[in-house]
């Protein structure tokens, strides 16, 4: 018995050699493993894990490669360091609607995301040069001086000062610091109640320190009386300021201390006397005015014969279209009317009755007739009513015939029949058999714009439509091809697939631009806005994206 047990442990002591996985034959379930198997399966499994570490390791190595060397094939690294500071600069600039936090936190955000936009942004003093100040939990005076120590020491400023109706302690605490700067300053956005016995000390320091202002806006409203200190002390030596938009405010526009004389671009929504009295004293410098109204009114004033004459008037927005009555504009080229609903007709009172169908064509036609604005090259109507009759005339006009080259139409279900003929007006017909002829309404129309619900309405002549711009991208000597198409209705009242993909063949084959969207800008849902407020809230951007 023992001869046999020692005979056991002897052949246990004599380890057989490491075997491959492929050579290993692992003995039945139902047998014990018997010793050289253990240890042959404990070799496999401890090289098996070193070979998958090492690879694990080698796809870490792999995937860092292919990283690497995909931020060289990204587009967004190869954009030039100029092009890159332009997009930096775009996002961050104030305009109409954006969140006012962005403005604050803007540049720190462009700055962290990797370390090439990181080197751009802080070798950029103009990324920095837009202080703001916002009632915002994270704005600490650290970060405001720090932001404007990477403005420099030279280059404009644009600061934009914000607070809520009661609540300027932010201001107070961060205002003396940004005082300093106020040579610099060429635009400042002013949205405060900058009349508060409180702010009168603060700001009083920007007497005679405005000297590079250009742009001013003023947001808001002031509940305290206009002191004469108030107004005089500030903004009344400005040489440079040429740029002025008012909204929202208590006071008119007009009540404020102002070089009027030397304003070239003027934005506000205010009424028809105020409006006029601003005009009157920038009539010789104008050359861009944006005139909202609060509500319809009556605009010619009664005995009022002496009409506003401004020479140097470029571009207009008329909010209300009987403006156009008392003024003069001989050398306009571009003018965007509106006919609010409740509007007077032709100056006649009694015929208020019938406001909401008023031709808001009719005193633009009559501008053209009197003035000859030989120059006009754009013209745009706006949430108006069009009477076929006198938009044809406007049109077959001689001197927008000349000049013509922007066309653009807010359309609403009373407009349907009008624009209809007016399609079939804009189509080049053939005057002879060989086409060598072609009667055309204005021939130099290179840019069209239609936009409302009416565009997806079945009253809608789409097929009409279709056929007037295959006719006007055709190659002919004397017509002036379209350049560019844009469609812009509501989700509700989507254009035929059909038709867009009419269009969009058409586009391709004849290499003109085509937009069609789809949005709420024609006030079917406008974020709770009414009346004149539709089209202010439309439009974009009023200190750094002048309309014009």
């Amino acid at each position: 018995m023992s001869d046999s047990l020692d005979q056991a442990s002897s052949d246990d002591s004599e380890l057989p050699p490491i075997v491959e996985l492929d050579n290993l034959a692992i003995s039945d379930a139902d047998d014990f493993p018997t010793h050289s198997e253990i240890f042959a399966a404990r070799t496999i499994v401890s090289s098996a894990k070193q070979e998958l570490e090492e690879l694990e390791s080698r796809i870490i190595e792999l995937k860092r490669t292919i990283a690497h060397n995909q931020r060289i094939i990204f587009s967004i690294n190869r954009i030039p360091i100029e092009i890159l500071l332009l997009i930096f600069l775009y996002t961050i600039r104030p305009k109409s609607g954006m969140i006012r936090t962005v403005l604050v936190s803007g540049p720190w955000l462009v700055s962290g995301v990797c370390r090439h936009w990181r080197r751009v942004a802080l070798s950029s003093p103009s990324l920095w040069s837009f202080p703001t100040i916002y009632p915002v939990p994270n704005q600490s005076v650290s970060h405001f001086n720090l932001q404007l120590f990477r403005s420099g020491t030279t280059g404009a400023l644009h600061p934009f000062l914000s607070a809520p109706q009661h609540d300027i302690h932010h201001l107070l605490r961060l205002i003396p610091r940004l005082i300093p700067t106020s040579n610099r300053w060429a635009s400042l956005t002013m949205a405060f109640d900058w009349t508060h016995p409180r702010m009168k000390p603060v700001i009083a320091p920007l007497l005679d320190n405005v000297k590079s202002l250009e742009e001013l806006q003023i947001e808001g409203f002031w509940e305290h009386p206009l002191s004469a200190i108030t107004k005089l002390t500030l903004f009344s030596c400005a040489p440079r300021l040429t740029k002025l938009s008012v909204s929202g405010v208590c006071e008119p526009a007009v009540s404020l201390v102002l070089p009027w004389h030397q304003l070239t671009h003027y934005r506000a929504i205010g009424t028809a006397h105020e409006h006029i009295a601003v005009l009157e004293r920038c009539r010789g410098s104008l050359i861009s005015a944006h005139l909202g109204f609060h509500s319809p009114e009556f605009i010619a004033e009664k005995g009022r014969t002496e009409r506003i004459v401004l020479p140097q008037l470029r571009h207009l927005y008329a909010g209300e279209a009987d403006l156009l009555h008392v003024l003069s504009m001989p050398n306009l080229h571009s003018v965007v009317v509106q006919k609010i609903a409740g509007g007077v007709v032709n100056n006649d009172v009694a015929n208020n009755a019938a406001a909401a169908v008023v031709d808001a064509c009719l005193p633009l036609l009559r501008f053209i007739r009197r003035d000859r604005p030989t120059a006009l090259s754009s013209i745009s109507l706006r949430q108006s009513t069009l009477v076929a009759p006198t938009l044809l005339s406007i049109m077959e006009d001689s001197c927008v015939q000349c000049s013509l080259h922007t066309l653009s139409f807010h359309l609403n279900r009373g407009s349907i029949g009008a624009i209809n003929e007016l399609i079939a007006r804009l189509r080049a017909v053939p005057a002879t058999e060989d086409e060598v002829e072609i009667e055309i309404v204005a021939p130099h129309l290179t840019t069209l714009h239609l936009s409302g619900r009416a565009l997806g309405s079945p009253s809608f002549n789409h097929a009409l439509f279709v056929d007037m711009i295959d006719s006007r991208t055709r190659i002919h000597p004397r017509l002036q091809r379209l350049k560019r198409l844009t469609l812009q209705t509501t989700p509700k009242k989507l254009i035929p697939s059909p038709v867009i993909g009419r269009l969009n063949a058409l586009s391709t084959e004849r290499g003109f631009g085509l937009d069609v969207s789809s949005s709420y800008l024609d006030g079917e849902q406008t974020g709770g806005a009414t009346g004149s407020d539709k089209y202010w809230w439309a439009m974009n951007g009023v200190m750094a994206g002048w309309m014009y």
